[in-house]
Order: C-alpha cells, then sequence, then structure tokens
C-alpha cells in the first residue's frame, strides 16, 4: 500500500477507524449504503453481495480523507489542528452538502467555537443513530478542550453526558 500523506490528526484518524469499524459487507447507515469503514457506495452493492477486504476498505478510507482535505473549504482550516479534524470527521460522516447546509463551513472559517458546538449540539438531537449521536459529542468535546471555548460547556455536558463541571 502506498504512503498517503493526511492533515487530519492521527487520533481523529483513529477515532474515525474504530468508531466505523470493518464491515466486509454492505450496511445501512444514515439512509446511505456504506461498506469498509463508513465509505459510501451505489444500493446496487446491496443487491450483488459485494464485499471488500480490509486493506481494500483501508484505502477507500484513505481515498475519501484525501478528497475531504482537497477540498478548499477544509484548506483554510489547516491551521487550527482541531477544527480542521471536526469538520474532515463531520463531512466524512455526512457528506460536504450537509457540512454546508448547516453552516459549519462559515462558523468554521470565521472561527465561531461557540456557535459551531450550537450546530453540533443540535445535531444531536437530530440523529436516531447512537453511532452518530458519539461521533458528534466526540466533536464536542474535542472542541471544548480548547482553551478558547467556555460558553455553552457546562449547558451541553450536562445535557448529553451527566457532566457537572
Amino acid at each position: 500500500m502506498k504512503e498517503v500523506e493526511l492533515n487530519t490528526s492521527q487520533d481523529m484518524l483513529d477515532y474515525i477507524l474504530k468508531i466505523n469499524g470493518f464491515n466486509s459487507t454492505p450496511y445501512f447507515e444514515d439512509s446511505l449504503v456504506k461498506i469498509g469503514y463508513g465509505h459510501k457506495v451505489p444500493k446496487t452493492w446491496l443487491v450483488k453481495n459485494k464485499t471488500v477486504t480490509q486493506e481494500e476498505a483501508f484505502n477507500f478510507f484513505l481515498k475519501d480523507l484525501k478528497k475531504i482535505e482537497s477540498n478548499p473549504l477544509i484548506q483554510e482550516l489547516k491551521d487550527d489542528q482541531v477544527l480542521f479534524d471536526i469538520c474532515v470527521h463531520f463531512i466524512y460522516d455526512h457528506g460536504i452538502q450537509p457540512f454546508k447546509n448547516c453552516r459549519l463551513d462559515i462558523l468554521a472559517r470565521d472561527r465561531k467555537y461557540g456557535e459551531i458546538i450550537l450546530v453540533l449540539d443540535t445535531a444531536i438531537e437530530h440523529f436516531s443513530h447512537c453511532k452518530l449521536k458519539d461521533k458528534r459529542l466526540h466533536d464536542i468535546k474535542l472542541l471544548l478542550s480548547k482553551s478558547s471555548v467556555n460558553g455553552n460547556k457546562k449547558r451541553i455536558f450536562k445535557k448529553n453526558v451527566g457532566f457537572s463541571g
């Protein structure tokens, strides 16, 4: 396998792989058909019973991340690793259009961390799939770990994980 240089942190790469897990056969998530580590595939893959090896799935994963990272909306966030990781993660799960629809592209560009937390928090309420809720909660925790973000920390943690401090 050829080495690919990514800007996403190793911690986020490991998290995405871990939370998605490996599936050699197609499955539904968030009304999309996916395979491997969350790679989107056509619905025909279900009918044809297509499968992938772990190596093929990992190559799909790397290809998907390179495509996301090459997007101009993401390129301008490279100087803020946490924000970059969160945006890559969101786009990996949902695609670029939902990223734009909920204005995360504008909020990220303007570094409006408090508003980004609110968008991610609101998204949690709309996801029925527990794995997607956990993914967005992980992103909120990453943003809250930044020393400059304090605004809604108590309310969000109390609401989602019972944390009071």
